[in-house]
């Protein structure tokens, strides 16, 4: 993705808590892309009947807007977690995804 005009903004801390550390995260990120576009040309050769190249067309969206979320907490070197979200929105697509991490030392 072209980035003409992107620009991002988040928070990280870290606390202490009882023996564990925290540390949240929020992110935000709005980009806009170049073109309005994307275009691929394409042939499927040895095809019956003498098919001629084509192309193919999707439009992009004039303006992304990513969030991120999550946090971290351990203890020493006993465990940690994580958990975390990310999510891509725009008038055309939008894509959500998130992960759940857990570590532990023996």
């Amino acid at each position: 993705m072209a980035g003409v005009g992107s620009a991002r903004s988040g928070n990280r801390t870290q606390r202490q808590q009882g023996g564990y550390t925290w540390r949240p995260l929020c992110a935000g990120r709005r980009s806009l892309p170049e073109q309005g576009w994307h275009q691929r040309d394409g042939e499927l050769p040895g095809l019956a009947g003498g098919h001629s190249p084509f192309k193919v067309t999707s439009p992009l969206d004039q303006s992304l807007a990513e969030v991120s979320a999550g946090f971290d907490v351990w203890q020493g070197n006993s465990f940690s977690l994580r958990l975390s979200y990310d999510g891509r929105f725009g008038s055309h697509t939008s894509a959500n995804g998130g992960a759940l991490e857990w570590r532990a030392a023996f």
